[in-house]
């Protein structure tokens, strides 16, 4: 079943990635709800270990720190994009190259969060178990796509 749902993720985090390149505007919106992602899972993070009675800061700072090096990774793919793109030109080839990895990267965390915010509302009695095993679905197929790429 894991293979099945890696190939869900990695075949839904390339159509996103492609589907952005070619519907102008829908990277950004990508990015802007990763951004939301990124601060609903720190909310209900700190208050499921509120709930639970094991909130510190120490954690709560170096969870933000991770966060703050989810958008580094992204800039990293992102450029990894331009390179390419760029290296492209340069040696003749006449293909406009779509930002893969950069979008590869926003689908794949957009999935990661997705699954710790109902993982963190789980804890705290809210249960939606048809949008947890969607999510792992597609957060397999994008590692799918990535490691098949990869290769």
């Amino acid at each position: 079943m894991k293979y099945y749902e890696n190939g869900i993720k990695a075949g839904a985090s390339a159509l996103g990635a492609l589907t952005a390149h070619y519907a102008e505007g829908l990277g950004q919106a990508l990015v802007l709800l990763l951004i939301a992602f990124e601060a609903g899972d720190y909310i209900t993070g700190i208050i499921a270990a509120c709930k639970q009675r094991s909130l510190n800061s120490r954690d709560a700072f170096w969870g933000f720190i991770k966060k703050l090096c989810y958008f580094v990774l992204i800039g990293v793919a992102f450029g990894i994009d331009y390179l390419v793109a760029e290296v492209a030109v340069h040696i003749g080839l006449g293909v406009e190259l779509p930002a893969f990895f950069g979008m590869l990267s926003v689908c794949y965390l957009l999935s990661t969060e997705g699954i710790s915010i109902l993982e963190n509302l789980g804890e705290l009695g809210i249960e939606v178990p048809f949008l947890s095993k969607f999510i792992h679905l597609v957060r397999n197929k994008i590692e799918e796509k990535g490691d098949k790429n990869g290769d």
